[in-house]
């Protein structure tokens, strides 16, 4: 029987695995900023601005939890961000509020409720 007070040591592959994690929460605080910032561009509503606001703290919060879990599993590699996956720029030879409403059911509507719910099946 395993002594419940002993913790293993991580591997490489936990390591990596939440530092990914981290990564993909900076990546989801960026895209929601920028949303965000394309909101008060159109003079959307302020309580719709200050819940993407509130996304992007809580997106902070889970990488910086994460990054918690990766430093106690020994882990001290730098995070590294793929920019070319930031990049949201409008098409200018449309209105804003499209790319809004493009990149809104794009990220929110079909990648974060699809990821929670494949996340929810798997728990």
């Amino acid at each position: 029987m395993a002594d419940r007070g002993v913790i293993p040591d991580a591997t490489d592959a936990v390591r990596g695995e939440w530092l990914r994690r981290v990564e993909a929460e900076y990546r989801s605080a960026v895209i929601t900023q920028h949303l965000t910032l394309w909101l008060m561009q159109i003079g959307a509503s302020p309580d719709l601005v200050r819940g993407g606001l509130r996304i992007a703290a809580d997106e902070i919060a889970h990488a910086e939890l994460s990054h918690h879990v990766f430093a106690h599993a020994g882990g001290t590699a730098a995070l590294h961000l793929a920019r070319e996956t930031l990049d949201f720029s409008p098409d200018r030879a449309r209105p804003l509020e499209h790319d809004v409403a493009r990149v809104g059911v794009e990220i929110f509507c079909l990648g974060e409720t699809v990821a929670y719910l494949v996340m929810r099946t798997r728990t």
